[in-house]
């Protein structure tokens, strides 16, 4: 009966040596799924970093090119509104040779 207990308080910490075996294989499992879900998640906020550098440089170029093209309409209309001053004088200039030359 001794060797018979002896034998199943053997067993009993055989049994508790494999679930503290168990148990911390779980558990380094765990801390490694930790590890890498860190890992991904510091690659994913690089690239969302560096997407949103690539965003920023893209709306600056938009910018500065919508900005030129605001720049060249403003001069042609400018420019357009120029002619029309120099038709009106043009016109304004001819009336006055025309009433000269009806005088004459």
């Amino acid at each position: 009966a001794k060797t018979q207990a002896a034998v199943q308080h053997r067993s009993l910490e055989v049994a508790r040596e494999l679930e503290v075996s168990v148990v911390d294989e779980v558990l380094q499992a765990v801390l490694e799924d930790l590890e890498a879900a860190k890992q991904q998640s510091r690659l994913a906020r690089k690239a969302a970093n560096q997407r949103k550098v690539e965003l920023m440089r893209e709306r600056k170029a938009l910018r500065e090119e919508i900005e030129k093209k605001l720049m060249a309409l403003n001069k042609e209309q400018q420019n357009m509104e120029l002619v029309d001053v120099l038709k009106q004088v043009g016109a304004a200039q001819q009336q006055v040779a025309d009433e000269k030359r009806k005088h004459r």
